[in-house]
């Protein structure tokens, strides 16, 4: 179940980053891109349609981590990939609210996590690998196989 908890707050992790991501990082300062530029550096890049609306951004977190945030039609970030402070890889979606509803995620311990979350954010479902062993977890029980 620590690998259980150990998804959850990844996916809780990577929400919280990517809102901080949207609101505090500044913008970059990197040179204005010339024709033969085939890099380009910068603290924060903001994918913007063409009214000017943010789409995506990517950026690094307050530990240094790379953040990857799509945002819908309403300025929120529902879709996140971070690599978190433990440096696991995470994927997150969220719901209208900001919550973390789905995450699929590598654990600390090079496990793997698929969560789903209801709009309270308790997770109902889980498929996970934990030292070998397949398991489901429903509404609280644990199935291995």
């Amino acid at each position: 179940m620590r690998n259980m908890l150990t998804i959850v707050l990844t996916a809780a992790v990577s929400s919280a980053a990517t809102f901080a991501l949207m609101r505090a990082v500044p913008d970059a300062h990197a040179a204005a891109p010339g024709a033969q530029d085939k890099e380009y550096r910068g603290e924060k890049f903001v994918l913007v349609d063409g009214k000017g609306e943010v789409r995506a951004v990517l950026a690094t977190d307050k530990n240094g981590k790379p953040v990857f945030a799509m945002v819908d039609g309403n300025g929120k970030a529902r879709v996140s990939i971070a690599i978190t402070k433990d440096d696991t890889p995470a994927l997150g979606f969220t719901d209208s609210k900001d919550r973390a509803i789905i995450g699929l995620a590598v654990t600390d311990d090079d496990d793997a996590a698929f969560t789903l979350s209801d709009k309270k954010g308790k997770v109902q479902a889980a498929l996970s690998v934990e030292g070998g062993t397949g398991k489901l977890h429903l509404n609280g029980e644990v199935r291995e196989k």
